[in-house]
Formats: C-alpha cells, sequence, structure tokens
C-alpha cells in the first residue's frame, strides 16, 4: 500500500546514502517515485541504473513502460 511504498522509498534513500551505486536500490527507489507519481525523477533512477549496468533488465522495462505511459497521457 501507500504507507509501505513510503518506507520503501525511505530505505532507498537510506540505502543510496550508504550506497549510492547500487543498482537495486537506485531501481527500487525508481519503483517507489513512480508509485508516488514522481515519473520524472523514477525516469533518472531508471537512467543511472542504466548508466551503471546497461543489461539490467528489470530497470530496462520499468523505464520502457514509464516513457510508454507518459507517451500516452500527451494530448
Amino acid at each position: 500500500g501507500f504507507w509501505g511504498s513510503i518506507r520503501m522509498h525511505w530505505n532507498a534513500m537510506e540505502c543510496l546514502r550508504i550506497n549510492a551505486q547500487s543498482i537495486e536500490t537506485l531501481h527500487d527507489k525508481g519503483v517507489a517515485l513512480e508509485f508516488l507519481g514522481r515519473t520524472q525523477e523514477a525516469l533518472k533512477c531508471y537512467e543511472k541504473v542504466l548508466e551503471i549496468d546497461p543489461s539490467f533488465e528489470p530497470a530496462k522495462q520499468k523505464k520502457e513502460e514509464l516513457l510508454s505511459s507518459m507517451q500516452n497521457e500527451l494530448p
């Protein structure tokens, strides 16, 4: 639910403070931000993950899904 997502976002932020290069943490932060409707920030997280590891499939999928949904929202 909502509070679980907030908790996940907080945990991701804390983990990033400890290990800024963790792709799993960056990915989880992106998922939490996307859930909160902060799509631009989520997209940046997915892109950062793919800078570090271009073959990280979960970030590739989430980025594609997010871009597709953003495209569908255009008038």
